[in-house]
């Protein structure tokens, strides 16, 4: 399987993206609407990601600036495609192409800790509910070059 991530530079990808997360967010794991696509997707003020595997969508993932650097936020797979490293591929690309020096933070659903420990992130703080979900807050301990 060939997979590839790239930022979204169009409106066709963005409303991609947006429909995978809706796919993921909504109907799977029953967010509200209101509680997926945020404020900060409405006023443009992310990067968006789209993953694919053999040319089909079927990741996506955004980061937005905040007070304390940059947050990677709503980085999801189709059910079908977990556990083929399509996030580990989205996580990956976030990482190589985000602005430098930066401090990069993102808060991690309890079963998804370990992966993201993995990858250069460490706990910080305690943890916190967020839409119904148990999250730890971890900011990235690796090197962004």
């Amino acid at each position: 399987m060939l997979v590839n991530v790239k930022k979204i530079d169009n409106k066709n990808d963005f409303e991609t993206h947006l429909d995978l997360r809706r796919q993921i967010f909504q109907v799977e794991m029953g967010f509200a609407a209101s509680e997926e696509h945020d404020k900060y997707d409405k006023a443009r003020l992310c990067q968006w990601f789209l993953a694919s595997a053999d040319g089909v969508p079927v990741g996506a993932a955004r980061w937005r600036e905040n007070k304390m650097g940059y947050k990677l936020e709503r980085i999801c797979v189709l059910s079908g495609y977990r556990g083929q490293a399509i996030g580990q591929a989205l996580l990956s690309y976030m990482l190589e192409n985000m602005p430098k020096n930066q401090k990069i933070n993102l808060g991690a659903p309890f079963e998804l800790v370990p992966f993201c420990q993995k990858n250069g992130f460490k706990i910080k703080g305690e943890a916190y509910w967020e839409f119904g979900v148990r999250h730890r807050f971890m900011s990235y301990i690796g090197t962004v070059k």
